[in-house]
C-alpha cells in the first residue's frame, strides 16, 4: 500500500514509522497539487495523510479526486481531532498524547468519486431555507443588478431616466446619471425644466457627468468603465442608481454592425458583477423600428442580439402610445414579475399614470370594457344591439380584451362577460 503526505521531512519520519508502506510525497505543498503526476499511483491501494490544518485536508480531498479518476482506491486520515490540539500537526512531529497512528491508518475514511453535482441542495433544504428579501432601488420596478431600459429614439427615454434618478432619491438613495451624449449646458436645461414640476433640493442629489466635455475627458470604456463605476460604488455606498445613457460608449465590443450573442454576454458580465448586491446600474438603449404588428413582443425590439437578454437581470422597454407622449413601460426580468406601466407625459417630463391596461385599451376596448363594468355579466348581443356595430367586429374586440386579462367569460352558458380589473 502507498502512504501520500506533504513535504519530505515528513515523508522521511512516516517511512520509519511505518515501514509496512510505500510512504511518497511531491514538490510544491499543498498549492500544486493540480499539476502533480499521479499516473504512477493507478489502481494502487493509497491513504493520504494530510498535515493538521484546512489547507492540508483541502490537498488531500483534491488529490483523492485526481487519484479515483486513475482507478485507484484511496482513503484520507480523519486529522481534525489532532488540528483541534495540535493546529498544523504533521507525521514528522511528536505524537500528541492519546493519538494512536495505526489505529487511525485503518480508520481511514474511504474516498468515493465525486461529481460537481453532489453538493447540489435538495428541493428539501431549499424550502426549508430563508434568503434576503429582494433590494429594491424603486419599488416593484428596479431592484439591485443590472437592468437596461430600451426605447425609440427621441421618445423621452432620458426624460424617464431622470425620473427614476428622482423618485431614488425620494426613497433616500443618492443617484449617478452619465449623460454620455449630452454637454454640461443640455443637462443644464434639462434640470431647469424639470424643476419646474419637481423639488429642486431633489434634483440636486443627482450627481451627472456629461459625456461631452469642454475640456477633452471621457469616459473610459470596457474594463476601465467598469472599474470607475465600481470605484464610485465603492467611495459612495448610498449611490444605488447608476444611469449610463446610453450604454454604447462604455462597451469594449464597440464597432459597426451588429453584434453576436458572445460580444454581448462578454461585455455585459462584468457589469452584472458589480451591480449586484450594490445598486442597480440601468444601461440606456434603443429599440428597432416595429413591424406594426398588433401582438409584436416589445422585448423583441431591442437592438442587440438575444445576448442582453439572457445577461441582463432587469428589462424596460418604452412604447410611446400612437398619437400621444404617453408611454407604455414594459417590464421583464429575474426577480422582478412581467408587468406594465403607464407614464403620463406632462410636459417636461413623465408620471406614472397608474394602471397601464386600462390605459393602453383604444377607443372601441374601453368602450365595451366600460359597458361590461356598468353590466356585470352582460353578453356579447347585448354590446351588438347596444352600439349597433357587426357582429364579427365586436367578437374580435372581446376576445382581445379576453386575452388582455380584462373580461372573463363566464355564467351557466359561459358567455356572460365580467370586468376584471
Amino acid at each position: 500500500p502507498v502512504l501520500l503526505v506533504e513535504g519530505e521531512k515528513t515523508c522521511d519520519k512516516a517511512a520509519s514509522l511505518l515501514p509496512e508502506f510505500s510512504v511518497l510525497t511531491w514538490q510544491g505543498g499543498t498549492g500544486k497539487v493540480a499539476k502533480v503526476d499521479l499516473a504512477p499511483l493507478a489502481n494502487r491501494n493509497v491513504s493520504i495523510w494530510p498535515d493538521a490544518d484546512d489547507a492540508g485536508k483541502k490537498a488531500a480531498e483534491a488529490l483523492s479526486q485526481r487519484l479515483l479518476d486513475l482507478g485507484a482506491e484511496v482513503s484520507i486520515v480523519d486529522v481534525s481531532d489532532i488540528q483541534a490540539v495540535a493546529p498544523k500537526w504533521d507525521l514528522a512531529d511528536e505524537v500528541p498524547e492519546g493519538i494512536d497512528i495505526r489505529a487511525k491508518l485503518s480508520n481511514a475514511n474511504q474516498c468515493r468519486e465525486l461529481s460537481l453535482f453532489d453538493n447540489a441542495l435538495s428541493g428539501a433544504e431549499l424550502l426549508s431555507a430563508t434568503y434576503p428579501e429582494i433590494e429594491w432601488v424603486l419599488p416593484n420596478l428596479l431592484p439591485k443588478g443590472l437592468a437596461m431600459l430600451a426605447a425609440p429614439p427621441k421618445t423621452g427615454k432620458s426624460w424617464l431616466a431622470l425620473e427614476w434618478c428622482y423618485q431614488a432619491v425620494l426613497n433616500g438613495h443618492d443617484a449617478l446619471y452619465l449623460a454620455l451624449e449630452d454637454s454640461d449646458r443640455r443637462i443644464n436645461t434639462r434640470l431647469k425644466l424639470a424643476g419646474k414640476t419637481r423639488e429642486s433640493s431633489k434634483l440636486g442629489k443627482i450627481n451627472f457627468w456629461a459625456g461631452y466635455k469642454e475640456d477633452g475627458r471621457q469616459i473610459p470604456v470596457g474594463p476601465d468603465a467598469v472599474l470607475e463605476v465600481q470605484r464610485h460604488l465603492k467611495l459612495n455606498p448610498n449611490t444605488k442608481l447608476v444611469v449610463i445613457d446610453t450604454m454604447r460608449p462604455v462597451m469594449t465590443t464597440n464597432r459597426a454592425g451588429s453584434k453576436s450573442y458572445d460580444e454581448w454576454v462578454s461585455d455585459l458580465r462584468p457589469w452584472v458583477k458589480i451591480a449586484s448586491n450594490r445598486a442597480c446600474i440601468l444601461f440606456i438603449h434603443h429599440t428597432r423600428k416595429k413591424s406594426g404588428e398588433a401582438d409584436e413582443n416589445p422585448f423583441e425590439t431591442i437592438l442587440g442580439s438575444q445576448g442582453i437578454m439572457a445577461t441582463i437581470d432587469t428589462v424596460a422597454v418604452l412604447v410611446p402610445k400612437v398619437g400621444s407622449k404617453d408611454a407604455l413601460v414594459h417590464i421583464t426580468g429575474k426577480d422582478v414579475e412581467d408587468a406594465e406601466f403607464f407614464y403620463e407625459w406632462l410636459y417636461p417630463s413623465f408620471t406614472e399614470g397608474g394602471d397601464a391596461k386600462r390605459k393602453s385599451l383604444g377607443s372601441t376596448q374601453h368602450l365595451f370594457y366600460n359597458y361590461t363594468e356598468q353590466h356585470p355579466g352582460c353578453t356579447q348581443a347585448d354590446i351588438i344591439q347596444t352600439f349597433q356595430m357587426d357582429k364579427g367586429q365586436v367578437s374580435k374586440v372581446i376576445s382581445r380584451l379576453v386575452e388582455m386579462g380584462m373580461v372573463r367569460k363566464g355564467g351557466e352558458c359561459g358567455n356572460q362577460l365580467f370586468p376584471l380589473h
